[in-house]
């Protein structure tokens, strides 16, 4: 099922920079962009074939994700403009919907199309309602049908600049003494100026701190001032460490006051200048984060409702769903008491969690969707996942109404049958180190498989008098059994031979679901 964003935005902040459409990845060696600028490689051989979107850093062309799993986008902006996503997720701007002179000609032509939007060649929309009204969407006036107007260096410079501004007229404050010197936007409705939030481009932006390129260390707990600005508690940072996506809240913590811009974090633990470190600041990902989100109740979503008293359903019957959030919701287990962990049922299409076992406790934690009997995870059909060790941890996405997929993960153990590790990706490698002075045994491993695995072994003996072979004569998901061979000094062949200081290792790998 497709899923659709509906945001809106200022026209300054759209990115509709896009280049050609390149055949491989191999091309992007040789296109020249500049920051910001976006491409879609149609057969990217470094992501098995997909249609991937490239965005250039200012330095090189960055993955942003394949195009498939990118959703689609409605937005709204303050020029009265409607942009739409096309297949490849670039916008187009949708014009030219039955338009009309002016209200005037809309009345005296009388449509009546119920629920359908007219346009003015000045920029303003309409759509005509079940009481016979033709109500205004947004209203485009002014020269070129802008209401974007100039920036304001304080709130109250806005009343002397502006004493009559059409109905919304939008503004940027670039010092707001009422938000602390903050960076704000206002929506003019209704005779008011209406606060409408940080103003704060949600663009994506990508910064790198190469290894052995910083002076010193960053020190844990320390204020470290960022390459970009993000805004406090919305989601809107990324930090990778090696390559390895850090956790808000666990690695590092957000610095400065809530839905405030910042460029200040401090790390949990200390960062060598060894390590390559990339910013990422992205775009919002779902409602309550983007900026629809921080404009008043009054503004934009009012007309919606009343165009569109069933708007959810009608979404649905085309196939769209609204996904709130792809930003994984955190749960650190630390109780070394805890056995089983239940995740909600019902959450939407997109959904993720990230379950992490913290601390050093032998509680094995069972993790469910429910009971288990609902969704369940993986095509395999798992009622239940666990986390054995401290640093466990599962990446769970919801993918369809019964069930989840393994993102990313792992979990790790031992007993006296060796140590094993699962993959979220369902491959499992069992381990057995130094078992000594064995002709004939049987090894049982330590986690069952789900089907037969493959076994490779060595056998270390330091005298140096025997060469060893191992000869499997039974094997299955749940244990194998062996004797060994020897030759002497001379080459010949015998059977069973023992030796001071042998020990064997077993490696066992294949799947666990």
């Amino acid at each position: 099922m497709k899923t659709l964003r509906i945001t809106k935005n200022l026209e300054a902040n759209l990115r509709k920079k896009y280049l050609n459409n390149i055949n491989t990845d191999a091309d992007l060696v040789s296109l020249v962009g500049v920051q910001y600028d976006r491409v879609v490689v149609d057969v990217d051989s470094s992501k098995s074939g997909s249609k991937t979107m490239y965005e250039h850093d200012g330095t090189s062309w960055v993955f942003i994700a394949k195009v498939s799993d990118i959703e689609h986008e409605l937005i709204f902006t303050e020029d009265r403009n409607v942009y739409i996503t096309d297949k490849d997720r670039k916008l187009m701007k949708m014009g030219d919907v039955l338009p009309f002179e002016d209200i005037d000609d809309i009345v005296a032509k009388d449509p009546a199309i119920l629920n359908k939007l007219f346009i003015t060649k000045k920029g303003k929309i309409y759509f005509y309602n079940e009481d016979g009204e033709y109500k205004l969407v947004s209203g485009g006036s002014g020269a070129g049908g802008t209401n974007r107007l100039a920036d304001v260096n304080a709130y109250a410079d806005i009343a002397t600049s502006y004493p009559k501004p059409d109905d919304y007229s939008a503004v940027v404050v670039l010092s707001d003494e009422n938000h602390d010197g903050q960076k704000t936007w206002y929506i003019y409705e209704e005779n008011v100026w209406n606060y409408q939030g940080i103003y704060f481009p949600e663009t994506l932006e990508i910064k790198i701190s190469l290894a052995n390129t910083r002076e010193l260390d960053i020190i844990a707990d320390t204020d470290y001032t960022l390459p970009l600005e993000y805004l406090v508690g919305k989601c809107h940072l990324e930090i990778y460490l090696d390559g390895e996506l850090l956790v808000k809240d666990t690695d590092y913590v957000e610095v400065g006051t809530d839905s405030y811009m910042s460029k200040v974090i401090q790390f949990k633990n200390t960062i060598p200048i060894e390590s390559r470190l990339m910013f990422k600041r992205v775009v919002s990902s779902y409602m309550g984060d983007s900026m629809i989100s921080r404009m008043s109740k009054e503004s934009w979503m009012k007309y919606f409702e009343e165009a569109y008293s069933d708007f959810d359903n009608k979404i649905k019957e085309v196939g769209l769903t609204l996904v709130k959030n792809r930003t994984p919701e955190v749960i650190n287990i630390t109780s070394t008491t805890q056995t089983l962990q239940t995740l909600e049922l019902n959450k939407p299409i997109g959904y993720q969690y990230l379950v992490r076992k913290i601390g050093a406790g032998t509680n094995v934690i069972e993790i469910k969707i429910g009971d288990g009997t609902v969704e369940k995870i993986s095509k395999s059909g798992l009622t239940s996942i666990s986390l054995t060790s401290d640093g466990d941890f599962w990446i769970l996405e919801k993918v369809s109404n019964t069930r989840w997929e393994l993102l990313d993960g792992f979990e790790t153990g031992s007993n006296t049958n060796g140590s094993f590790k699962k993959e979220f990706d369902g491959e499992m490698i069992c381990s057995l180190y130094g078992t000594e002075g064995i002709t004939t045994s049987t090894w049982t491993y330590p986690k069952e498989f789900l089907n037969t695995p493959v076994v490779i072994n060595n056998i270390v003996n330091g005298t140096e008098s025997y060469l060893f072979y191992l000869r499997l004569f039974s094997i299955n998901k749940t244990n194998l059994k062996y004797f060994k061979l020897y030759s002497t000094n001379s080459g010949s062949l015998s059977s069973l031979g023992n030796a001071s200081g042998e020990t064997l290792n077993l490696h066992a790998k294949g799947r666990w679901y």
